[in-house]
């Protein structure tokens, strides 16, 4: 048990349980998509994207293994794009928490937006968050889907932290 333990929670066994657990989570929303036919929000595909972004880099550590310098700026870099995804979930949430009174208007589509705006416009227009990103329609043990998403993304952020503060592979 005590050889056990230190792969299980080595350097590399973190990096592809963190991979394998937002392959999990992506699954997951494209499952509810598809069988629920939940229509994500700019917001909620702004998460999805960072998502795979996270996935991608925590593969990259999985794969490639170099110096402890390396390493800390592969992590660095995770910790900065979950910090993101721990702001877009957040504006999630805090749409989702608005009186009906307070929640912005419905917008164009994201298809529309990304077409016809300038990428910065488009970009704050998304991140702004409008009308459908306030609705609410699934729940998990009394969360919503931002919710779980704000777990996940501080989960992945203590992964990174953790692999930056790692002195040993």
């Amino acid at each position: 048990m005590k050889k056990l333990l230190p792969k299980l929670l080595g350097y590399r066994a973190v990096n592809g349980f963190s991979f394998l657990f937002i392959c999990v989570i992506l699954a997951i929303a494209g499952y509810a998509q598809i069988h629920y036919q939940l229509e994500p929000c700019p917001l909620c595909v702004m998460q999805r994207i960072l998502l795979a972004i996270l996935g991608l880099l925590f593969i990259f550590g999985f794969l490639y293994v170099g110096g402890k310098r390396s390493r800390q700026i592969l992590h660095s870099i995770i910790f900065i794009f979950a910090l993101l995804g721990i702001a877009i979930a957040s504006r999630h949430i805090y749409l989702q928490h608005l009186p009906p009174e307070l929640v912005p208007s419905c917008g164009p589509g994201l298809n529309f937006i990304v077409k016809n705006l300038p990428p910065g416009e488009a970009l704050r227009m998304i991140l702004m968050g409008s009308g459908e990103c306030s609705k609410i329609e699934w729940h998990f043990l009394g969360l919503t889907i931002p919710e779980w998403s704000l777990i996940c993304f501080i989960l992945l952020s203590v992964a990174a932290i953790i692999q930056f503060l790692r002195e040993k592979v």
